[in-house]
């Protein structure tokens, strides 16, 4: 009979456990899909408005680049309400929170964003001034979900560090830009998107620390069955 029990904790946990490593490899492939979308959004809007101004004017290379954020946004949106939606299905329980999420703060701060990339190509803000907005924006989403992730309770494989030190590296590049102007878009390129999908690539192959910390590496079932 205590083998019995024992065998149905150790399933419940392995069941936890691999709920836990789903959510976990969602995040990280959540990352990689923000990266691409922002790289190709980015691309595809400074694209348009430099076409777009040389033949129309400033105004119309403003609604290329805030067109161009705001369908990134929407998509990303969209996406990480399906991503967040899955992840609900797969937790195993409601993982306890103090106080409420601050997600929403992710709104203002796109708006804000979006709104500055328009005014700023319309009355020829610094050239310089467009990467380092792109930094702060990216480094505020991302300490917001450093704070957000601090809310939930501990469990195995929670990202929350990870959180914080891509808001790290975003902020050290949003001062390198102000350092190095000429030199924005390179160091966007390193420190939010290859960033990015380097910190997805970690929290996806790491997944499997999950099994680790919750103990249950190797068997957890194999490791009790042949108990009397």
């Amino acid at each position: 009979m205590k083998r019995k029990l024992r065998d149905l904790s150790a399933l419940s946990n392995l069941l936890e456990s691999y709920a836990l490593y789903h959510v976990r490899r969602s995040i990280g492939n959540f990352y990689i899909f923000i990266s691409a979308t922002i790289s190709i959004f980015l691309f595809l809007g400074f694209s348009l408005s430099d076409y777009l101004s040389s033949i129309a004017g400033p105004v119309y290379g403003g609604i290329a680049i805030y067109l161009s954020m705001l369908i990134a946004l929407v998509i990303i949106f969209f996406i990480s309400a399906n991503y967040f939606r899955f992840i609900e299905i797969y937790k195993p329980r409601e993982l306890k929170r103090k106080g409420r999420s601050i997600m929403w703060l992710w709104i203002p701060i796109s708006i804000a964003f979006m709104v500055y990339m328009f005014l700023g190509h319309v009355f020829n803000a610094p050239e310089w001034s467009f990467p380092f907005a792109v930094e702060v924006f990216v480094g505020l989403g991302t300490l917001v979900n450093y704070f957000d992730a601090r809310g939930v309770e501990y469990h195995p494989g929670k990202v929350e560090k990870e959180y914080l030190y891509s808001a790290i590296l975003l902020f050290i590049g949003s001062i390198l830009i102000l350092i190095q102007p000429l030199y924005g878009w390179f160091i966007v390129t390193v420190t939010a998107l290859m960033g990015a999908y380097a910190v997805g690539i970690y929290i996806t192959v790491t997944a499997e620390r999950v099994f680790v910390e919750a103990g249950v590496y190797g068997g957890a079932l194999g490791e009790t069955s042949g108990d009397a």
